[in-house]
């Protein structure tokens, strides 16, 4: 009966994947598409305050590291190289990877060897980065961790090059962001995403004055947010179900 229930949640899924992927190209009849390359990126920009200031993007990665999730990942990071972003962080909460070893490899040289500085965020309170997924630390080239988060548990590196005084106390243990900011594991004070972004290295920021008089930075640099579509994520879903 389990068996039975799981494989009808499942075609029930895969029935409202295909049913979207009607609507899309019903619309697409009507409308030029964009190139199918970049129709996993949903993006908002944020306003532009400085025209020299330049952008970093933002893409949300959350759950398991499946197929869809990985090239997302991967199609992220050659937009943003393509697109010239000063940066691309990845703000992440996963449990663990899925795919082969041959695809989760070729993603860590991808983030290692970016011509963009690929950053990690964990976060917001309560993520986890834990698994062979907690290797991309020991790729990235900055590293915050919120309040409330869990990263580690990240077993042996499955390449060369990888940042060794970052992974060496992930590899059978999780620490705390405050664990991991005492072993120099992260690089940036990040409690939230904003203040990983005005803290990242070549983000150009301002100071205001507060309502309640605290001065704070905020970023002059764009943002530019992205995640999977609804198509991809449902996908994702029935690749990788809870």
């Amino acid at each position: 009966m389990l068996k039975r229930s799981k494989s009808s949640a499942v075609l029930a899924v895969l029935a409202l994947v295909f049913v979207v992927l009607g609507i899309v190209g019903s619309a697409g009849s009507a409308v030029a598409q964009e190139s199918p390359s970049q129709d996993d990126v949903v993006t908002s920009d944020a306003p532009i305050v400085a025209d020299d200031a330049g952008f970093v993007a933002i893409v949300k990665v959350s759950g398991l590291i499946d197929p869809v999730l990985a090239d997302f990942i991967s199609s992220s990071i050659v937009k943003a190289e393509n697109e010239g972003a000063l940066s691309l962080v990845l703000q992440v909460n996963s449990t663990g990877v899925v795919v082969s070893d041959a695809v989760f490899i070729d993603l860590l040289r991808q983030i290692q060897s970016s011509t963009v500085p690929v950053g990690i965020w964990v976060g917001p309170s309560g993520s986890h980065l834990t698994g062979p997924a907690a290797q991309f630390v020991g790729a990235a080239a900055q590293v915050g961790m919120a309040p409330g988060t869990r990263l580690g548990n990240a077993g042996e590196p499955l390449i060369a090059g990888l940042d060794m005084k970052r992974l060496a106390p992930l590899i059978d243990n999780t620490v705390s962001n405050q664990e991991a900011a005492d072993l120099g594991i992260t690089t940036l004070d990040a409690p939230t995403v904003g203040d990983y972004l005005v803290n990242s290295p070549g983000v150009k920021t301002r100071e205001i004055t507060a309502e309640n008089g605290e001065i704070r930075r905020e970023p002059l640099t764009q943002v530019r947010f992205g995640q999977i579509s609804l198509v991809a994520q449902l996908m994702h879903t029935v690749a990788s179900p809870a």
